[in-house]
């Protein structure tokens, strides 16, 4: 299939730290063109891929749809994939000035739970894609009607296996309410174990040295800082456990995968997308509340060699290729394209 992957740019694909969004995008094209398909890429230039990359005329993201359809018109692929926060990113028009190709759009955040403010009715050479079944959950109570579900995977081979761990417990991402922190502070302080915490502070400065002080104050817990990718990785494969306490309306988190794939087990919450990849008591422990969590974990119980494997078993980039190999068949066949 001829496949272009779109994704907005101002951010390099794979990005250098953190941006799941845009590292899913990277994982997804180059698994892609690895089953033989032919994958332009629409992206930020200095992006880098194994298939064709493209990059729009300028950061705006009119910009790119506005690539996007140039180009599609002119080689007519089968399928147009967007990534995007919600569903408004991508107009009915462009979708419309899109056909007969095959649309796909893959929501990866959660801002799309505000979509209720207005009805988005979605063109038929057009499918949504969620990246976790609760996210499509509360999709459908907004009254948006999701095609497939499709987790995120990630490829194993640059991700090494560590079977002995610190005693320390790991938090990666930004420094924001909405993924977590001020919980995994206290969950670590619960478990008596020093807390690694690496990600990005909020931007406004005054923000972000309240947040950083925050953070110092505690005695358990040692900020490093935004980490290249492959540090964080290590971070979390160097932990006892990562700590991936979101709330339900997180979408997915390749964190947790990221986390496992290095053999360390993830503490969640039992609501949200933690209780899709997290199995209780085989890859890491879960609970409705703090106090619970800290009673049923017990990490000693715990094989790291099945941590991996669960992710071997059912989150690789072929995996999730395969499975939109099947979304843009049956777009194809199905009448979406027409």
């Amino acid at each position: 299939m001829q496949i272009f992957q779109v994704v907005a740019s101002g951010r390099m694909v794979p990005p250098p730290a953190t941006g799941g969004m845009h590292r899913l995008v990277h994982h997804l094209t180059e698994a892609l063109v690895a089953r033989g398909h032919d994958v332009t890429l629409v992206a930020d230039p200095t992006s880098s891929t194994q298939g064709r990359l493209v990059a729009p005329g300028g950061h705006a993201w009119e910009a790119t749809l506005s690539e996007v359809v140039a180009r599609a018109t002119a080689q007519r692929p089968d399928v147009v994939h967007f990534h995007v926060a919600t569903l408004h990113h991508v107009p009915r028009t462009i979708i419309l000035a899109l056909n007969p190709t095959a649309v796909a759009i893959t929501i990866h955040s959660s801002g799309q739970l505000t979509v209720g403010q207005g009805h988005y009715d979605v063109p038929a050479n057009a499918c949504i894609v969620t990246v976790s079944h609760a996210q499509a959950a509360l999709l459908a109570r907004g009254g948006i009607s999701v095609a497939a579900t499709v987790w995120n995977g990630i490829p194993l081979k640059d991700l090494a296996f560590n079977p002995q761990p610190g005693d320390h417990v790991a938090f990666v991402g930004r420094i924001t309410p909405t993924k977590g922190v001020s919980d995994a502070i206290k969950l670590a302080e619960l478990l008596g174990r020093p807390l690694f915490v690496a990600g990005p502070l909020p931007s406004p400065p005054r923000t972000r040295a309240a947040t950083e002080q925050e953070l110092l104050r505690h005695r358990l817990v040692r900020y490093l800082g935004e980490l290249p990718h492959n540090d964080a990785v290590r971070l979390m494969a160097s932990a006892a456990a990562t700590l991936f306490l979101v709330p339900e309306t997180e979408p997915f988190g390749l964190v947790m995968l990221e986390s496992l794939a290095g053999g360390t087990p993830v503490l969640g919450f039992s609501q949200g997308p933690t209780s899709e990849v997290v199995t209780q008591g085989r890859n890491g422990f879960l609970a409705a509340t703090l106090d619970e969590l800290v009673e049923v974990c017990d990490l000693s119980y715990l094989d790291r060699r099945a941590c991996r494997a669960s992710v071997e078993e059912r989150f690789t980039a072929q995996a999730m290729a395969k499975a939109y190999e099947d979304v843009y068949q049956s777009a194809l066949c199905e009448g979406v394209h027409f």
